[in-house]
């Protein structure tokens, strides 16, 4: 492996035609993609294992997962701007800050974390306001409870993962998500129907493997973060006290993040337990397979928004806003056709791809129409992930996160209920709302963007943004 102080760097002024932006972009995109891919992949081999296993597992899966990550996606959306930190500073040469920030984002990841723990004893209070019957709220409490023991490992390789990209090296933590995920498999396979001498668990199982994948994932990238290289680099071993000033910044900046993330996730609850899931049992798994599918639309285009975010900051550290523009419109185009691309196959295959799952003509019936929907707004979906991305990158997050809590409340919500028990069209209604929803959002970040208020933000507090510098290299991936 080459070492940190090695760049592969490409000329800045390559970045002014559309095929160098796209390598730029891809460059640094493919790794994290391949990582959300195997992720997806992975979450669906889960998904079909535990369908296998029966359905009602299939039915809990997806609200027990809904629950698990709304109060852990508040903490993510703080640790996620870690990057923004890592990659400014790194397009500074402020090398130190990078692990500074970092280890901040780590304590408070972890402390948040074993906060979590704490809602252990409340989760049959919290399944039984949903109504479902009571074997799935039984089954929504065992995955609940099992999984909350690996939120904190998470989010602390989470804030480690943001450190590795926003330096331009998303190769590392990739590879340490594909090794857990692979690992992931294997151990749900052998804790859902026991095998290998282990008791079959069922529901529980697939919550443990993901557990365990999630220490591993922790536990690799803690041995990249502390080797040779990074400490001489970016002394990421003397750095590691607790800094209250930064955490502070890291909070404020991210704390929008977290509440978007947080209460965007929640509405989403709301969606698949009080809207959807009055409907049954069958809406409910239809429900499930829908969200397992549309993780190999979003979850890729998400990849290259972590890589728009970390050139954003690189870029922005130098001043180079024209090319954050390009590169973004570059990034737009990107995921727009891939989305589009899937959103179309989802739209086509749409009855084969349910049967996958369960054969049940019930449940084909219902997620058929969902998909129809998910293929709508699949364009106005990727505006989201690119636009929110460069705004991030650039620190702007306090009018996104604004802009995501209103529409989601006062969009979102009303009118998933309008169309699906006002109008009577059902769980297609609720989904219709959704795609209503998620066309005006797309729209709102556009506007935002081009607004152009995050070109004059300064996120160190230095009282002005730096001076536009003459470096001739942008910090392309590295390993």
């Amino acid at each position: 492996m080459n070492s940190p102080e090695q760049h592969d760097s490409m000329p800045l002024s390559e970045l002014d035609s559309e095929s160098s932006r796209l390598r730029v972009l891809l460059k640094l995109a493919w790794p994290m993609v391949v990582s959300f891919i195997s992720g997806s992949t992975m979450q669906l081999v889960d998904a079909y294992m535990v369908s296998k296993y029966g359905k009602s597992e299939v039915a809990a899966l997806g609200p027990a997962g809904i629950y698990v990550w709304t109060p852990t996606a508040f903490l993510m959306g703080i640790m996620s701007c870690n990057n923004t930190f890592v990659s400014q500073a790194h397009g500074r040469r402020a090398f130190g800050d990078c692990s500074r920030f970092t280890w901040q984002a780590v304590y408070s990841g972890i402390a948040g974390g074993l906060c979590l723990l704490l809602l252990w004893p409340l989760a049959p209070d919290i399944f039984r306001l949903s109504g479902h019957k009571a074997d799935v709220q039984a089954l929504e409490v065992v995955y609940f409870r099992l999984r909350i023991l690996g939120v904190p490992a998470n989010l602390a390789a989470v804030a480690l993962a943001t450190y590795f990209q926003g330096t331009g090296r998303p190769l590392l933590p990739a590879a340490a998500a594909i090794v857990s995920n692979v690992f992931n498999v294997l151990a749900n396979y052998a804790l859902i129907f026991g095998h290998f001498g282990l008791p079959s668990l069922g529901i529980g199982g697939a919550a443990l493997g993901t557990v365990f994948s999630m220490n591993l994932w922790l536990v690799i990238l803690m041995c990249l973060y502390l080797r040779s290289s990074e400490r001489r680099k970016c002394q990421t071993a003397s750095t590691a006290r607790i800094d209250r000033a930064r955490t502070v910044r890291l909070v404020r900046l991210g704390l929008p993040v977290g509440v978007t993330w947080l209460l965007d996730t929640l509405s989403w609850s709301v969606f698949t337990h009080f809207i959807v899931g009055r409907f049954g049992e069958n809406a409910l798994a239809a429900n499930t397979i829908v969200f397992q599918l549309l993780h190999f639309s979003f979850m890729p285009t998400i990849g290259v928004g972590v890589a728009v975010t970390v050139i954003t900051g690189q870029l922005l550290g130098r001043r180079r806003i024209d090319d954050v523009r390009r590169m973004t419109y570059t990034a737009l185009k990107v995921g727009m056709i891939y989305m589009g691309s899937v959103g179309l196959c989802c739209g086509i295959f749409r009855y084969r791809l349910v049967g996958l799952f369960r054969g049940e003509p019930e449940v084909i019936r219902l997620a058929a129409p969902m998909l129809i929907c998910a293929a709508i707004f699949q364009v106005f979906d990727a505006t989201c992930i690119v636009m929110s991305s460069t705004l991030r990158g650039a620190g702007e997050t306090f009018r996104p996160a604004l802009l995501a809590v209103l529409l989601a409340w006062l969009v979102f919500l009303p009118s998933a209920v309008l169309f699906a028990f006002v109008l009577k069209m059902g769980p297609t209604g609720a989904w219709m709302g959704a795609t209503v929803y998620i066309c005006c959002l797309g729209l709102s970040y556009l506007l935002l963007f081009l607004g152009g208020r995050w070109q004059r933000l300064d996120i160190f507090g230095r009282g002005e943004p730096p001076p536009a510098t003459p470096p001739t290299s942008y910090a392309a991936p590295e390993v």
